[in-house]
């Protein structure tokens, strides 16, 4: 199952990406286009496809706590070590969170055991809480959204529309069997 990079860019859609382009939606708005990259991806998604999800998220949840434990403990390497117990994209997401522009109100990341821990706990933590809710969630996202996609109107037209064709069938068929019909009489006579 493809992956992000890192959880801080989510992979966007087509669709997402055309409505961010349509509507002039500015970089800055990402994440109103990763919310619609989650609601594609969750429609499109099948049951195996969250159930690998869940899985996923279960592994990497369990690499970040051995981290955090690792942290915790009295090793002289504990944050090279913690570091290294990470998933890739998690170090890529510290890598940048290390190299990047702070957001207002936040304090600047240091690479050490206390600033690691409070990335884990503060950014990492509350991702997985999210990203369990949201695969939770998918198959009530996927039931709305094929429920709102049925428009009793439109199917109505729609089965007028059918009845119609079907009469038309009956009376091409029935035009067909009496020209057979008549063939067969000139042949015959």
């Amino acid at each position: 199952m493809a992956r992000n990079n890192y959880r801080g860019y989510v992979r966007i859609s087509s669709a997402a990406w055309w409505v961010a382009v349509h509507f002039n939606i500015s970089p800055r708005s990402a994440a109103l286009v990763a919310a619609l990259a989650g609601l594609v991806d969750a429609i499109r998604a099948t049951d195996a496809d969250t159930d690998d999800a869940i899985e996923d998220i279960q592994d990497d949840e369990a690499m970040t706590r051995r981290a955090l434990d690792l942290l915790g403990s009295r090793r002289n390497d504990a944050y090279e070590v913690a570091l290294e117990a990470l998933r890739d994209d998690t170090r890529q997401w510290w890598a940048d969170v290390l190299a990047g522009d702070l957001e207002a109100g936040e304090e600047v990341a240091t690479a050490d055991n206390l600033g690691l821990r409070r990335f884990l706990e503060t950014k990492v933590s509350p991702w997985y809480e999210a990203r369990k809710q949201e695969l939770a969630n998918r198959p009530l996202v996927r039931e709305q959204a094929f429920g709102e996609a049925l428009d009793p109107v439109k199917l109505k037209r729609l089965g007028r529309y059918e009845v119609h064709l079907d009469r038309k069938l009956e009376r091409m068929l029935a035009i067909l069997f009496r020209v057979k019909d008549l063939r067969q009489d000139i042949t015959d006579g």
